[in-house]
């Protein structure tokens, strides 16, 4: 297990400015005068756990958002709520290829279809 720092994160949005609690992309979305909310470890820390039990593919899975997949760990790993963002961040952490659903705050991520159903049959979620 991964255990990260407040300072893991400032590196995560420093490379990654559109990179908000809410997702990527936050002005497009929510209009300029929008502050957004920051990353919050806690829940990045959940989603990196999470992340951490699942096999990566060769190419973006687009069977799956950050959305969807923060929902998914959300029922299936300890620690609660996650933000999109958080989600997003934790993948950017751990090295996985991540690519920007283009008008959403969303994005795919390499991650393997079957770890993740593997997860979610373990506990029953949909």
């Amino acid at each position: 297990m991964t255990l990260l720092a407040q300072s893991d994160i400032d590196k995560v949005l420093a490379d990654n400015p559109l990179l908000t609690a809410e997702g990527l992309d936050h002005n497009f979305f929510y209009g300029p005068k929008y502050i957004p909310a920051r990353v919050n470890l806690h829940e990045m820390q959940s989603a990196v756990d999470w992340l951490e039990k699942n096999s990566r593919r060769g190419s973006v899975n687009p069977q799956f958002t950050s959305y969807g997949l923060k929902h998914i760990a959300e029922k299936t790993a300890k620690g609660g709520y996650i933000s999109n963002g958080a989600f997003i961040a934790a993948a950017y952490f751990l090295g996985f290829k991540v690519m920007h659903d283009r008008g959403t705050p969303n994005a795919a991520i390499n991650i393997s279809s079957k770890s993740v159903n593997r997860l979610r049959a373990e506990v029953g979620y949909g």
